[in-house]
């Protein structure tokens, strides 16, 4: 062999050496590492940020939840910052305790946290002694007056004030934010509810310095879909149900929004 292939044969060499013979140790250098968990929990809900290190090198990130270990779901998570991702949780059961552990993984290796418990809100009671329908309740950001009994645990509250000429996606928006977080936009049934006691409701209403609930031709909101165009809506002093009209859908439509929320009774034992 000449020189000239001798040097050629040994220039191919260093380049394979230099860059071509990373080995999974030299990705695991690079594995991002956990700093702090940040939990904020609601009755159903619960947001986990996490701080990580070298965040940027990761392909996937998320958390490992479940009420023990034997029995944890995987979720992804979501950026948030350069060093954190989020997690949002719902469908979760109130007082309850739950496991939760940050993972990440750069594509060789997953890094998993320490474990961390964190236990979600009670549901609240009604603060009334003998509740009744049209009653009001002052907790709960804004109150709300006890429009019916789901059974003998339950009840809904309806909310104080209420809003006219929304779209249906406004609504929505427009009952989150009324009070706490857990008021919004009724179902169909929910709505229905309403119409079998409009006058005790009203009075209620009246009584403790709310708006009436509006009984001309006008529509309430329903949160219950037709389908991807047309949301249910109610005629509150006849009860008649509609969803669509004049060749308007529910982002187009607007009509007026009442929020409900789900309250826990007191326990008589």
């Amino acid at each position: 062999m000449n020189r000239l292939a001798y040097k050629i044969f040994f220039l191919i060499a260093a380049i394979v050496l230099l860059f071509g013979c990373k080995t999974e140790s030299d990705n695991d250098l690079f594995a991002p590492e956990f700093g702090s968990i940040y939990i904020d929990t609601d009755i159903y809900e619960a947001k986990i940020n996490v701080e990580v290190k070298n965040r940027q090198n990761a392909t996937s990130f998320g958390i490992y939840i479940g009420e023990d270990e034997n029995s944890m779901s995987k979720y992804n998570g979501e950026p948030n910052g350069v060093d954190s991702y989020s997690v949002t949780l719902s469908g979760l059961h109130p007082d309850t305790q739950y496991i939760c552990k940050g993972w990440v993984t750069n594509g060789k290796t997953e890094i998993i946290s320490s474990p961390m418990t964190f236990r979600t809100l009670q549901k609240p009671f009604v603060s009334v002694d003998s509740p009744q329908i049209g009653d009001y309740v002052s907790e709960y950001g804004g109150g709300g007056i006890i429009y019916v009994f789901e059974d003998t645990a339950e009840a809904l509250l309806i909310s104080m004030t209420e809003a006219w000429n929304l779209t249906w996606v406004a609504a929505v928006l427009w009952c989150k934010e009324y009070g706490d977080k857990q008021w919004y936009l009724p179902a169909i049934e929910e709505l229905n509810y309403i119409t079998f006691n409009l006058n005790t409701i009203n009075e209620g209403i009246k009584k403790n310095g709310g708006t009436e609930l509006y009984l001309g031709n006008k529509c309430y909101w329903s949160s219950t879909e037709y389908n991807e165009f047309f949301a249910y809506r109610e005629r509150l002093y006849t009860g008649e149900i509609y969803y669509y009209g004049n060749d308007e859908n529910k982002n187009a439509l607007v009509n007026i929004t009442r929020a409900v929320r789900r309250i826990n009774l007191p326990n008589d034992d």
